[in-house]
């Protein structure tokens, strides 16, 4: 799927712009090193920078534990639901869509809680995720519990793609979602903001 998409741009910037050669280079480079990996090969382009901590988890998980958060602090704030009740809440619903921990478990209503904590104690400076879930309630503050609570949730497979190895969407992936009013109102910002591409 991401050779796909690599190769769609490449398409897409040859159309557009088919006397810009050199903007070609670089996703030219991208996909034959995604080719590479299929054979075994990590080329200096995809290869992990070495670092003398621990580098965390993988961003994608950061930025679904940060709409998780989001939604938690949507009951939280909004509804007469305890933490602990917003917590189960958001795990219940997330367990519905097929979400799991990426060690394969459930995902439990502490963990949530603890995803909350972090994005509400850290700066959104120093870590991208803080800046998504301040993003996400921002973009939904005006809405009712229920209503954002829902989009939030539905934007999930935007920010942790469904063939993400490490996240299990199971159904989620085969409903047909609902269409809300926030993409008409606010657009590919949006969008992007909460569900697109980390830039």
């Amino acid at each position: 799927m991401v050779r796909i998409a690599v190769v769609g741009m490449i398409q897409l910037i040859s159309a557009m712009c088919p006397n810009e050669v050199s903007l070609l280079l670089p996703l030219n480079e991208l996909l034959y090193g995604l080719y590479d990996l299929d054979r075994g090969k990590v080329v200096a382009l995809l290869g992990p920078t070495k670092v003398s901590h621990s580098p965390g988890i993988a961003t994608s998980d950061e930025l679904f534990r940060a709409m998780a958060a989001a939604a938690m602090t949507c009951l939280v704030e909004r509804t007469a639901m305890t933490r602990a009740q917003a917590a189960k809440d958001v795990a219940r619903r997330l367990s519905r869509m097929g979400y799991k921990h990426p060690s394969g478990k459930e995902i439990k209503p502490a963990q949530i809680v603890a995803w909350r904590e972090k994005m509400m104690t850290e700066l959104a400076a120093e870590n991208r995720a803080v800046g998504r879930y301040q993003t996400a309630l921002y973009w939904v503050k005006d809405e009712e519990p229920q209503a954002a609570l829902t989009f939030l949730l539905n934007a999930l497979p935007g920010v942790s793609p469904a063939r993400n190895p490490k996240l299990d969407f199971g159904r989620s992936t085969r409903r047909k979602r609902a269409r809300f009013a926030y993409d008409a109102r606010y657009g590919a910002e949006f969008r992007c903001c909460l569900g697109g591409a980390v830039t």
